[in-house]
């Protein structure tokens, strides 16, 4: 399972990333973290030869495009991809625009522990869906 994180703020790269990665590793779930970035450009260039089957997006990006952007454009080249999105703001996550791009999960970004809860909760349904849907098959 090939997973893609974008964020531009390096405490959350950090903990999406290791708490991501520590999570597949206890449970044994073979997943390849192909791209931590911070810059929206390098995801499109990744789905210019390639793609992930979980992204964890977040919408709070300020520096380069609109996370709507991105979102739009990795759900054009992957309709089958399970999209995570972030925010520190929950009115973001419930922006009716998203829905038409069938969000997976959504994450309250947080400096304490509940994020790392929701992180590890949102890895592992994304994991028995793809089970369930024969992904692994």
């Amino acid at each position: 399972m090939k997973v893609i994180i974008c964020e531009e703020d390096y405490s959350y790269i950090e903990l999406v990333h290791s708490t991501l990665f520590k999570f597949a590793k206890v449970k044994g779930i073979n997943a390849e973290f192909n791209l931590t970035t911070r810059k929206p450009s390098s995801i499109i260039r990744f789905l210019g030869s390639d793609q992930a089957e979980l992204y964890y997006i977040s919408l709070d990006l300020v520096e380069t495009m609109p996370a709507i952007e991105l979102i739009k454009e990795i759900r054009e080249k992957n309709e089958k991809a399970l999209i995570h999105v972030m925010s520190t703001d929950i009115v973001k996550l419930k922006d009716p625009e998203l829905t038409q791009y069938k969000i997976f999960g959504q994450i309250v970004k947080t400096t304490n522990g509940s994020m790392r809860d929701e992180l590890r909760k949102s890895f592992a349904e994304s994991f028995s869906y793809l089970k369930a849907n024969s992904y692994f098959a």
